[in-house]
Parts: structure tokens; sequence; C-alpha cells
């Protein structure tokens, strides 16, 4: 019994770790910086917004479609 309240105050501690606020725009700052092509879901959680159109800025980047990525359309990210 002790043994399993040890793992879940471990579980707790992990979940409620801060967490830097800035994450999501340095993968995207990566990303742009190396040409990468992201799925869909990968913008949706790094930008918050669902890709939209052939083209659409959001904050400081701007995504561009550029192909597909398995059943999902790839988007290439460029820092403005």
């Amino acid at each position: 019994m002790a043994r399993a309240l040890q793992l879940v105050e471990a579980i707790a501690k992990h979940f409620a770790a801060p967490r830097d606020p800035l994450e999501n725009y340095k993968a995207l700052e990566y990303a742009a910086e190396h040409n990468f092509i992201l799925p869909s879901s990968k913008v949706l959680e790094l930008a918050g917004v669902k890709p939209h159109g052939t083209e659409f800025e959001r904050g400081s980047f701007r995504f561009t479609r550029s192909g597909k990525i398995g059943g999902q359309s790839g988007w290439r990210v460029e820092k403005l």
C-alpha cells in the first residue's frame, strides 16, 4: 500500500511541475529555423489553433500548407 501511495505521489508531482510558458514558441521557432514540416495535429498543439486555408498567421509565425504527412496536411513554419 505504501508503495502505491509513493507511486501516486510521484505521478502527481510530475504533472504538477511548472512548465515553461514559452516552450511552444521555442518549439515553433526551432521548427522554422530547421525547415520542418509539421502535421496539423502538431500545429494545433503548439499554436493552439486548428490549421486552416493554405496559409495563416498566428502570433509571430506564418504557417503554409505544404503537402501531406500521412492523413494530415503538412505545414511549413516561418517566423515573422
